[in-house]
């Protein structure tokens, strides 16, 4: 079967990307191993759950991103920030605080970065932050299809530009009594929607390489100390085991997620082949850079976007 395009991987950014370009009124068709190959329809074939948080900025302090990547980070928090509402998701804009002892460099980096923020009890918030649900995406069963031009949106498709840049990290959660979104632990652990996840960096390798979602005990025990120590309460009873893309909407989770080699996505055109494009790489920040990535993505191939893609995220970064 041939459409216009096919799209490979119905994660977040597979199903960003084929919603937007289905209600565009583009021949598209979706491929993911959990499904088979879908096209757009009334008939929800699956729905993977997902909960997350999307901030304004990367998931890093922001001291730390504006020493990174100084006015360019600037620049590019600004030009994700047109879309921040336009997730094709659920969002409520509910702000993200960071618990964090050092607040005057961290609002200083704010207003550099031209982010709003405000001084808490235990550290500061992002005002333009908040929680993202996915929508179920309508799909109806297909058979294999052929494209004019072909859309990765995963990490394991098999593509081996790919192979030295994106790498599966597993991440988990466990059930909290906490439901407000908050990032402590120097970003590598937050809390959002009764989950607290993170804490990778509970075994040696950082859960770097892992192509298996079941759950790790080492993990789940070091969360729900970090969970005590401030002053959660871990819900022990609520985990569910096996999962096997991104961590659904229920607690107790694990998952894999395609990290990029620099922490930031990698969308557009893959060197030498113009019929194939790319977004994958997005990691659990990716939240923060999916709309405007998606955006541009079906943009680009209708030919209609004005919209200037930030070098940093580009494909030609890696040349």
């Amino acid at each position: 079967m041939q459409c216009d395009v096919v799209v490979i991987g119905l994660g977040l950014a597979g199903r960003a990307v084929f919603s937007r370009l289905a209600a565009r009124g583009v021949d598209v068709v979706g491929f993911d191993p959990r499904v088979g190959w879908v096209r757009p329809g009334a008939a929800p074939l699956f729905d993977t759950g997902a909960l997350g948080l999307l901030l304004p900025c990367h998931l890093e302090l922001p001291s730390r991103f504006w020493g990174a990547m100084g006015t360019a980070g600037a620049d590019l928090l600004a030009a994700i920030a047109a879309h921040r509402e336009r997730p094709g998701m659920a969002f409520e804009a509910t702000g993200v605080e960071w618990w964090t002892g050092e607040r005057a460099p961290e609002l200083e980096a704010c207003l550099r970065l031209g982010l709003r923020a405000e001084a808490t009890a235990r550290g500061f918030r992002l005002l333009d932050g908040g929680v993202v649900a996915a929508d179920t995406v309508g799909v109806s069963a297909s058979e294999p299809a052929e494209g004019e031009l072909t859309l990765i949106c995963t990490a394991f498709s098999g593509e081996h530009w790919l192979d030295d840049k994106v790498m599966p990290v597993r991440w988990q959660s466990i059930a909290v009594s906490a439901h407000h979104p908050v990032i402590s632990r120097g970003g590598s652990v937050f809390s959002v929607g009764g989950r607290l996840c993170g804490a990778r960096w509970a075994t040696p390798h950082m859960e770097v390489g892992e192509t298996v979602a079941e759950p790790s005990d080492v993990v789940t025990a070091m969360l729900e100390r970090l969970a005590v120590q401030d002053g959660i309460t871990p819900i022990p009873d609520a985990r569910v085991r096996g999962r096997s893309a991104g961590c659904s909407s229920d607690p107790g989770c694990a998952g894999i997620v395609a990290e990029s080699c620099d922490g930031l996505p990698i969308v557009g055109p893959l060197p030498g082949r113009p019929r194939v494009g790319v977004l994958t790489g997005l990691g659990v920040a990716g939240l923060t850079y999916l709309p405007f990535a998606a955006d541009w993505l079906v943009d680009s191939v209708l030919g209609a976007g004005s919209a200037r893609l930030p070098a940093c995220l580009g494909t030609a970064r890696f040349r």
